[in-house]
């Protein structure tokens, strides 16, 4: 998986905050890596930490697709080069966050033209130096996509202290990625101009003859019918967003209020926490969520509203990856909250089923 997504995300980006003087590629990079890596033009622009995805295959977008299911992306960013770290554990996914369902939109097509260098590094950091060469020969070129949705991380901010051994030469983490569909395509300037109507563009197309489709995710055709839009031929991953990873440790949660102070306000704050920890539950991430219950805990320890959330805080430790400790967190739960009214099969029945929808698979 880390070869994998190495080599798929490092194709879609060349930029860094320090990218000034780019370095010969390293003998154990991939072909893919190095293709990158060449790239020695690489400017700091807003798009460079939002590049979008041109170069991945059905296998990369899988790999991709399967790693975001559960767990925060990482990346090491540095001078031209990204690459993709394996900070995830398997035993408790989500544990760095997770990325909530796609939020969907009404879209639309858009796009640019690109017939210098500085335009193709500017707006396509990506592979930028491999397809410098078309523009060398002759040939101008044109990405049009189409927007669908985006999926966000639960976590807006991950702090360096929090990562594992393994993954500290991290410096970014995926904030955000779109979905949709894209194509890119080239034609010679020799000819009369690219069309800039996107009637004109892609299959089928009246300047068809002279445009020619180097590389298509999805299908922006079907990305203009609603009811195609909610299929996979506009929902293919096109663009990410990164986000740098912060110094230090996280901040710590909040020293348990003295008694006597202000209790209603206290309420209202812990209640808040709670309600965003049942969001992190919906979203996947099961971590998040029993942090929330901790903090809101400290703020307001009333036994009883801690209880009323108990049954949440079974459902988040399963989420979170300790399927079994969850499942005794339910058992006790239901045993207090149907007394002598419940019995073990009844009980465990309803375990079972909770830990059908909450534990990994």
């Amino acid at each position: 998986m880390r070869a994998g997504l190495s080599s798929t995300i490092f194709l879609f980006a060349c930029a860094s905050y320090a990218c000034a003087g780019a370095k010969a590629p390293e003998p154990s990079l991939t072909l893919m890596d190095r293709t990158t890596a060449g790239a020695n033009r690489c400017v700091v622009t807003k798009s460079h930490t939002r590049p979008f995805v041109i170069e991945w295959d059905a296998t990369d977008l899988s790999m991709f697709e399967a790693k975001a299911a559960h767990d925060t992306v990482f990346v090491r960013y540095e001078g031209c080069h990204l690459t993709v770290l394996d900070c995830s554990d398997a035993s408790l996914r989500g544990k760095l966050g997770a990325y909530r369902p796609p939020e969907w939109t009404s879209g639309g097509v858009e796009g640019f033209d690109m017939s210098t260098e500085q335009e193709l590094y500017a707006q396509l950091p990506l592979g930028a130096a491999s397809l410098s060469g078309r523009l060398d020969a002759g040939e101008a070129l044109r990405l049009r996509y189409f927007v669908s949705g985006v999926s966000i991380a639960t976590r807006d901010a991950i702090h360096r202290g929090e990562l594992p051994a393994r993954c500290t030469s991290a410096t970014h983490f995926v904030e955000a990625y779109n979905l949709g569909a894209f194509e890119l395509a080239s034609r010679s300037r020799t000819q009369a101009g690219m069309s800039a109507s996107v009637g004109g563009f892609g299959a089928g197309a009246r300047d068809g003859k002279d445009l020619a489709v180097l590389k298509r995710g999805g299908e922006l055709d079907a990305c203009r019918d609603e009811a195609s839009r909610a299929t996979k031929r506009c929902q293919v991953p096109i663009r990410i967003t990164l986000r740098a990873i912060d110094d230090g440790d996280a901040p710590p949660a909040p020293a348990p209020r003295p008694s006597g102070g202000d209790k209603m306000t206290a309420l209202l704050e812990a209640g808040g926490i709670r309600n965003a920890a049942m969001r992190k539950l919906q979203d996947g991430d099961g971590a998040g969520c029993l942090r929330d219950l901790e903090r809101a805990a400290e703020i307001d320890p009333d036994p009883e509203h801690v209880e009323i959330v108990a049954q949440l805080h079974g459902q988040c430790t399963m989420k979170a990856g300790k399927c079994d400790a969850g499942k005794e967190l339910l058992r006790a739960y239901y045993r207090r909250l149907w007394g002598k009214a419940s019995t073990p099969d009844a009980v465990e029945a309803t375990v079972k089923s909770q830990a059908q929808a909450h534990c990994p698979r």
